[in-house]
């Protein structure tokens, strides 16, 4: 049975349903600096908009053309959102279509860097993972590297990376693989669990676990008659459910929550999470049309997980 958030002890808040005017906000990914001792965040923005969970049914906006935009805010000790401003880009050398899209935000090394997905012109019609390095001081986002998969018509976008550098692995890739060193590797002894997405990057516990949040998507596809211009219209509509997630220091799926929803059964995408006090806070967007936080007390979620040998029985 999925439940509300509010059932499991939570709240939610809504940020922002734009940016900066007319640009929305939205898919947004909170983070940590451990350096800096200070929280930021990353916004999707774009010319289109979602009326229903009806992912066929889109309105475009400004110029008829989707265009994204990343912006990114500052939050002070009590987690306001301050001081929002636009990311520019440097692409190096690429020639990239309608911009940079859901980025995930995390401090490593001294600096702030996001994953994103990003369409390059002349590699395939598939938009591809990058990794770019963003400084805050010039609001100006660098392309790092290219996230390579044997796959690529495959489009990626929900790897996690860990609040802190490991030697382990970069990024878990699903619920039995890591990425590391370029190459996607299996987890010694893990069991995958059919139907989980990345969400969040990682956060280390004391006892050297990670916790993160993770979803499902259901996805359901039919075809309708238009009596108006007599021909057929394609439908594509998506249900997201979360849950929260435990790993091991290798990168291994050890626990698993009962699935919730933060507001309803549809287009929700959570990027980020991070502990603030006693609870954790996570970052989640409503149909590709708002920024929104959820809180909830860290040790209740505790009691919430449950080991993936139970859950796959």
């Amino acid at each position: 049975m999925v439940k509300n958030f509010s059932e499991l002890g939570g709240s939610t808040t809504l940020l922002y349903r734009h940016a900066s005017p007319p640009w929305t906000a939205y898919n947004p990914s909170i983070a940590y600096s451990e350096d800096l001792k200070c929280y930021g965040m990353t916004m999707r923005s774009s010319t289109y908009t979602l009326p229903t969970d009806d992912m066929s049914i889109i309105r475009i906006h400004r110029g008829g053309r989707i265009v994204c935009k990343t912006f990114f805010c500052d939050f002070d000790k009590d987690l306001n959102p301050t001081n929002i401003r636009e990311v520019s880009f440097d692409h190096g050398d690429l020639t990239v279509i309608r911009g940079v899209e859901d980025a995930r935000l995390f401090w490593r090394e001294g600096s702030w860097y996001f994953t994103a997905v990003m369409l390059e012109v002349g590699h395939t019609p598939i938009p591809r993972l990058v990794l770019y390095k963003f400084d805050h001081k010039t609001d100006r986002a660098t392309l790092i590297e290219k996230l390579e998969t044997p796959t690529p018509r495959l489009m990626e976008k929900n790897w996690m990376p860990p609040d802190r550098a490991t030697p382990e692995f970069d990024y878990i890739y699903s619920s039995s693989k890591i990425y590391k060193d370029g190459e996607i590797r299996a987890v010694e002894g893990a069991t995958p669990v059919p139907g989980i997405r990345g969400g969040s990057p990682l956060i280390l516990q004391e006892d050297g676990s990670y916790l993160a949040t993770v979803h499902r998507m259901q996805e359901k596809m039919w075809v309708t008659f238009n009596s108006t211009t007599f021909s057929t219209q394609h439908h594509q509509v998506r249900k997201y459910t979360h849950l929260f997630a435990r790993y091991d220091s290798h990168g291994k799926l050890i626990q698993l929550s009962d699935e919730f929803v933060f507001e309803d059964l549809g287009i929700e995408y959570a990027a980020g999470m991070v502990e603030h006090g006693d609870d954790l806070v996570i970052s989640y967007a409503r149909r590709d049309s708002s920024t929104n936080l959820a809180r909830i007390n860290k040790v209740k979620v505790g009691t919430l997980l449950h080991p993936i040998v139970d859950i796959n029985t």
